[in-house]
């Protein structure tokens, strides 16, 4: 039990590391990888798994995430493409800076 809190700790460590280069660098998504640690975190730590489970802008999304039933795969799909096409434009922008 201990290993795998320490293994997932390392885990969000090393994610909230990727999301402040995310933030600096403008090809990398920092705001998924801080979801993601917040996650980790979340997971290791009851008190900031009770403050989300209370938080209104958080609660919605998080319980159906539980239940297995979040984003319906239209919005899925769309999302990505989106993401996609974010992250094309940043590598272009940042291509002509140079």
């Amino acid at each position: 039990m201990i290993i795998r809190k320490l293994l997932i700790a390392i885990a969000g460590c090393a994610l909230l590391g990727l999301a402040f280069i995310g933030f600096l660098v403008p090809i990398l998504p920092g705001f998924v990888f801080l979801i993601a640690a917040l996650l980790c975190f979340a997971a290791i730590s009851p008190p900031l798994r009770r403050w989300l489970d209370r938080n209104p802008t958080w609660r919605a999304g998080h319980a159906k995430w539980r239940r297995g039933s979040g984003l319906p795969l239209g919005h899925r799909i769309r999302l990505m493409f989106w993401l996609g096409a974010d992250a094309a434009f940043r590598a272009a922008q940042s291509r002509s800076v140079r």
